[in-house]
């Protein structure tokens, strides 16, 4: 998996890639993308030191000129940890965690993904490497492609009309489908609380 981040004016952050089991050995990847940061986990999923890593080495030298910062992310328990909001507060970093299960409607990047997880399918299916419904990707492809796909298939226009569709920049309320919001009668199928958009 990777952190993949942007800002508003449709700029990626440097990648990050967390590997199942362990990072290959020397490969190409390496040679051609040094400056991507990496670990490991044994899911391949981000966990706390995996995102402890990325937030310290990745997130906060790259973002070093823009104090202060507004972090906008998913609400990921592994995300929320003591010394990523210790880290935070030494930065000036102000983190707003969106609400649980509401990604797909919050989150500025949910279209971006869509399209580079397109790319990703494509790529895959031009290489063969599509069994059933799933593409598989070897660890030592996986940067090079990921970055391929970031560097020349996503653009800073699809970035900036993440942040506007999703209301987050520039800031509009109205952005936000109202068949999800909560309202004070305990209404358990709606999603978002609304005072979090007030």
């Amino acid at each position: 998996s990777a952190c993949l981040a942007s800002n508003a004016d449709g700029d990626f952050l440097p990648l990050y890639i967390i590997f199942k089991g362990s990072a290959p050995v020397e490969t190409e990847w390496r040679r051609k993308l040094p400056s991507v940061c990496h670990s490991s986990t044994e899911s391949g999923y981000i966990d706390a030191r995996s995102f402890e890593d990325y937030f310290e080495n990745v997130f906060v030298p790259s973002t070093a000129r823009t104090r202060p910062l507004l972090l906008i992310m998913d609400n990921l328990a592994s995300h929320m940890t003591p010394a990523v909001i210790r880290k935070a507060v030494a930065n000036n970093i102000e983190i707003l965690a969106l609400p649980a299960h509401s990604s797909h409607i919050l989150q500025p990047l949910d279209k971006v993904f869509n399209l580079l997880k397109h790319f990703m399918w494509e790529e895959g299916s031009k290489a063969q490497l599509v069994y059933g419904s799933m593409v598989q990707i070897t660890k030592d492809k996986f940067p090079l492609l990921l970055n391929h796909g970031v560097q020349n298939h996503i653009k800073g226009s699809n970035m900036r009309a993440g942040w506007k569709a999703s209301g987050c920049w520039p800031i509009d309320k109205s952005k936000v489908d109202k068949r999800y919001l909560a309202y004070s009668n305990g209404d358990s199928g709606n999603i978002i609380n609304h005072s979090i958009l007030s």
